[in-house]
């Protein structure tokens, strides 16, 4: 194939495109705004992608654009051939395999240096082990747990912490070292579940009000701020009690108290992103507004998003534990870290281990969640 050579502009500020290749031949006329010189030739040919065809005595090019046109589109008819590669060659938008593994390998540096250093902070160390010691605990609790737990001994009622039960036995004979390792599945799915929906909720709304403005804007501000106007656990109770004791009233409950707060933690910074000049870049390059909030806000506004999420994380375990010793989440026989603390509260004084080991387990599980949401945000977040 014969190549496509580039002409120097001439005083009408157009540039020639003709093909030397045999058969009908093809002038193309792009206008460019650029001087008629040296520098500025060579600077057009860069942006064109084009590349230097050796053995001329002045330089000539083969744009990239051009050959994916005669390849690809010539069958299409002239026309529409002409119209399709011009505008692949022109595309602002369009980044060359290059530049995007460029843009690739400078995020992957970027993560692997966050990692390194909540990997160097001894709070997120600590939190981390006590985390993964918990979800560990809930994940193989059928191994773990040296009883099932709802099996009754009528022989070891209110027994205290010994060998054969290294956590005690509680009023009706059960393991409690069982009941709160199994406990532990209870708290994580529903806080696992609750914050997950609260951030995807809360983090659209929040974007759709930060990115947006105006109506929608206010009108997401004052449905949050009648949220926000109610205590958060005494929402969660109102909520769960609506709806009924059980698992997934806890769920609905928490997701509805904390979607306000991340929904006003994702608007913050969006507010702040969206006056930015790479967003007005990308604008004027033509990119939909759905686009520009997805795939060029959201990534920036995520840090703080984050930490909020281990943050509330550790608080909505807390609040299930609530909801559990009030009676409306997990009901008995399942185990659940706060319905043992209700069942164990009359035995304070004779068997106290029937609530003191599921409240150590609740404090360690908000404790690890909090030292993390404390390490991310000193690292994610600095300016916090």
């Amino acid at each position: 194939m014969g190549g496509w050579c580039v002409g120097a502009p001439s005083p009408r500020r157009s540039m020639m495109i003709s093909s030397s290749s045999p058969g009908p031949r093809v002038v193309l006329r792009v206008a460019i705004d650029a001087p008629d010189s040296g520098r500025s030739r060579e600077t057009m040919h860069r942006r064109l992608g084009a590349t230097p065809v050796a053995g001329r005595d002045r330089p000539s090019f083969r744009p990239s654009g051009i050959r994916y046109f005669i390849r690809h589109q010539w069958s299409d008819g002239p026309f529409i051939a002409w119209r399709r590669g011009i505008s692949r060659l022109f595309s602002p938008c369009r980044l060359d395999t290059r530049r995007r593994s460029r843009l690739v390998s400078c995020s992957r540096r970027i993560a692997t240096k966050s990692l390194r250093r909540a990997a160097r902070s001894i709070v997120v160390m600590i939190g981390a082990v006590f985390a993964l010691l918990i979800v560990g605990m809930a994940l193989f609790a059928g191994g773990l747990a040296p009883y099932p737990p709802d099996e009754q001994n009528f022989d070891l009622i209110e027994a205290k912490p010994g060998a054969k039960a290294l956590f005690g036995t509680d009023r009706f004979g059960r393991d409690v070292l069982s009941r709160v390792i199994y406990g532990a599945r209870v708290s994580l799915y529903v806080a696992v579940t609750s914050i997950g929906l609260a951030m995807l909720v809360g983090g659209a709304l929040g974007l759709t009000a930060g990115y947006a403005g105006g109506v929608w804007d206010n009108a997401i501000n004052r449905v949050m701020d009648v949220f926000f106007s109610i205590p958060g656990l005494l929402l969660a109770v109102g909520v769960a009690a609506m709806r009924g004791p059980g698992v997934n009233s806890a769920v609905v409950a928490i997701t509805i108290v904390y979607t306000p707060l991340f929904a006003r933690v994702m608007r913050g910074p969006v507010l702040a992103e969206r006056e930015k000049e790479y967003i007005e870049a990308v604008r004027a390059l033509g990119a939909g507004r759905l686009v520009v909030a997805i795939k060029h806000l959201l990534p920036n506004v995520l840090s703080p998003f984050v930490v909020q999420g281990t943050v509330a994380f550790s608080q909505a375990i807390l609040i299930e534990a609530s909801l559990s010793y009030l009676g409306l989440s997990a009901q008995p026989p399942t185990p659940s870290w706060g319905n043992m603390l209700n069942e164990g509260r009359t035995y304070l004084e004779t068997a106290p281990w029937i609530s003191v080991f599921p409240g150590v387990a609740i404090m360690t599980a908000v404790l690890a969640f909090n030292l993390i949401g404390d390490g991310l945000r000193d690292i994610l977040d600095p300016n916090a």
